[in-house]
Formats: C-alpha cells, sequence, structure tokens
C-alpha cells in the first residue's frame, strides 16, 4: 500500500510542522515580552530591526485597538433596571491562553433575543442587538435571574459591530432611581406583535434586539413608565406599581393604553 504510506508520511510531517507553531512551540506565540526581546536580539542586524518595527507596529495596533472598545463600551451614562432578560446567552473568554483570568474577570457575557429550534437558540435576529456584562463586574452568570429587578450603571446604547451594544457595568443600591428599564417580550407570553407596523411600540421605547421566526417572536426594549407594545392581545404598558416586588411592571391594559399616553 505505497499510496497509503506516503500519506500517512505526510501526515506526520504536517501535524510535526503545526506543532512548531503551538503554544511552547519552535514558531509558537511567546507571551513573555523578555523572551521575546531576547529572541529578536539574536537574529542579524538586518533582520533585527525589521522584527523590532514589526513589533512596534503590533504594539500601536493592541493600543488603538484597546482604546477604540473601551470607548465603545465605557461611558456609563444612564441607571438601567432590569426587568426579564432575552431567551439567548453566551459568553467570550479571553483571548490570552497563559492568562489566568481569562475564564473570570476577562471574560464577557451577552445576552439578547432568541428562538428556540429544538435543543437549541437561534438568533434570527431582525433587529440586531445585545446586552454585555464584564468578568470584572457583580454579575453572576451562573444564577442570571439574581440580577432581575437590579438596576445597573450602563453605557449608553450604541450601534457597534453591525448591531445594538448596551454594557451593564455594576449594580446601585435600590435608593438609585432608575431612567429606563430592561424589559424583553415574547409571543408566547404577550401575544404576537406586527414589527412592520410604525405602531406596534410606543415612540420613545428603543429596541435594542428582536428575533422572529414563523410564529415565534421576541424583543428586547429600553422602555420608560408609559411606554408601550402593542400585540394582538392588546396593549403592554411598563407602569410604576409601589406595592410591587420591584415597583415597576409591564401590564396589560387592554385596548388603550392609560391616560396621558397615545397610541401614535
Amino acid at each position: 500500500m505505497p499510496d497509503e504510506d506516503a500519506q500517512n508520511d505526510l501526515l506526520v510531517e504536517v501535524m510535526k510542522l503545526l506543532q512548531k507553531f503551538q503554544p511552547g512551540g519552535e514558531s509558537g506565540p511567546i507571551a513573555d515580552r523578555a523572551e521575546w526581546e531576547k529572541r529578536v536580539q539574536a537574529h542579524a542586524p538586518q533582520d533585527r530591526e525589521l522584527l523590532q518595527e514589526l513589533t512596534r507596529f503590533g504594539d500601536l495596533w493592541r493600543y488603538f485597538h484597546a482604546r477604540s472598545t473601551r470607548n465603545s463600551w465605557s461611558a456609563f451614562l444612564m441607571l438601567v433596571k432590569v426587568l426579564s432578560f432575552g431567551t439567548n446567552w453566551w459568553a467570550r473568554f479571553g483571548r490570552d491562553s497563559f492568562d489566568p483570568r481569562r475564564f473570570t474577570r476577562h471574560a464577557a457575557y451577552y445576552n439578547s433575543t432568541g428562538v428556540q429550534c429544538g435543543r437549541k437558540v437561534r438568533r434570527h435576529w431582525i433587529i440586531s442587538g445585545l446586552v454585555r456584562f464584564n468578568g470584572v463586574g457583580d454579575f453572576n452568570p451562573h444564577l442570571p435571574n439574581r440580577s432581575l429587578g437590579c438596576t445597573f450603571h450602563c453605557s449608553d446604547l450604541t450601534f457597534a459591530f453591525g448591531g445594538n451594544r448596551l454594557l451593564l457595568h455594576r449594580k446601585v443600591s435600590k435608593s438609585e432611581v432608575p431612567e429606563c428599564c430592561l424589559v424583553v417580550l415574547t409571543s408566547e407570553l404577550h401575544g404576537r406583535m406586527d414589527f412592520g407596523s410604525y405602531a406596534w411600540k410606543s415612540p420613545s421605547a428603543t429596541a435594542i434586539a428582536a428575533s422572529q421566526l414563523r410564529e415565534k417572536q421576541e424583543v428586547m426594549l429600553l422602555m420608560k413608565p408609559g411606554d408601550w407594545v402593542r400585540t394582538n392581545c392588546g396593549f403592554w404598558q411598563l407602569t410604576t406599581t409601589p406595592n410591587g416586588p420591584v415597583g415597576i411592571a409591564l401590564e396589560l391594559t387592554g385596548e388603550q393604553v392609560s391616560a396621558g399616553m397615545t397610541t401614535v
């Protein structure tokens, strides 16, 4: 079987070559800056100058990339009370495989709308967007529902990387008054919404994300007291409830919204 032997030998050589580019390999990534500088100095002068220039370029790229990412998330401008979360959760961990905190403080956790498809949740976004929690904050990704009813210091809602983004930074005290609420509605619980209509929600309610697949719908919004969403069940209006568990709730008002609010 000479052909099979040749293929096996080629596969072995390819694996050896790939191992050189793995962490710890001859040409693998170097986490230790001092070790990198040492290897650069070992090259011939003309190669050393090129490697030093490439190193400076890499440092400059990382600096501007980090500053751009920070600026898109770091302006904490409003207080948001979380009333509900979307169906879709996922996490991203630190890229540095040598970082001992890549799965904790340097991780990020995301929530958005989605549609249950069998055992999996698919995005099926018609409005792309998400909310984010950083691992360095006080959000517990293992018990996300403990954040329901809590108020967070948040960034302003921005559009970046192809969708709406809202960073929930840290919880604030219960005495702080939120400016708006994070609310999620589903067709299963609240009725079907007509996203094609200009009057499916109140003008001041802001849609962060929306998913739709045939009859299944889910939408995530920022809403203020008095804001509403219209479904085939009627109007769901965000109403203050002084005797309620969190002081505000989404209530079905029927075919009309409460006094003082118009339907556009």
